[in-house]
Formats: structure tokens, C-alpha cells, sequence
């Protein structure tokens, strides 16, 4: 099966639901057809790291054989968050 192909049939979310998931969750969202790249840093008194997020790294799983279908991929802070982001999708379906 070409990767590619099924990739491809993957539509974007709308804009709209883009912005209302984006004001919802404190934590990273990343959205399929989103060529940026999300940056945070992290600092502590020893170490700082910077992550560069990209919705390819976070929709691909262990087994690099599956395809993902995903039109987001979100990095919640906390329970919280996760909560949000639910119960929005909830009232979505």
C-alpha cells in the first residue's frame, strides 16, 4: 500500500474548529497540512531544552507501518486539558 496515496485523502480541519481547539487547550495542538512547526522550550536551573513539534513526528506510532488518518495530534498539559478537549469534540460529533 502506497503511504502516500492514503495520506493524501486526509482533509484539514476546518479553520474555525482550528482556532476554537487552539483557545481551548494550553497544551500543544498540532494540525494535519500545518507546515509549521510548533517550538517550546522548557528551563529549569540546570538545563534548558528546546522540542520542535511537527504533526508528522506525533501522528506517526511506534509501528511504522500504520497510517494515520489523524487531522490533529494534542499534547494536553493535564488532565484538564484532556477534559476540554473532549468534551468539545463531544459536542462536535
Amino acid at each position: 500500500m502506497d503511504v502516500h496515496s492514503v495520506t493524501a485523502s486526509v482533509e484539514p480541519l476546518p479553520q474555525e474548529l482550528c482556532k476554537e481547539l487552539e483557545a481551548l487547550c494550553r497544551g500543544t495542538i498540532l494540525f494535519y497540512g500545518d507546515p509549521r512547526l510548533k517550538i517550546m522550550a522548557f528551563y529549569s536551573w540546570r538545563l534548558t531544552k528546546t522540542f520542535f513539534f511537527s504533526f508528522a513526528h506525533h501522528s506517526t506510532v511506534f509501528n511504522g507501518n500504520v497510517v494515520s488518518r489523524a487531522k490533529a495530534a494534542v499534547c494536553p498539559l493535564d488532565a484538564e486539558d484532556v477534559s476540554r478537549f473532549v468534551l468539545c469534540l463531544y459536542r462536535k460529533s
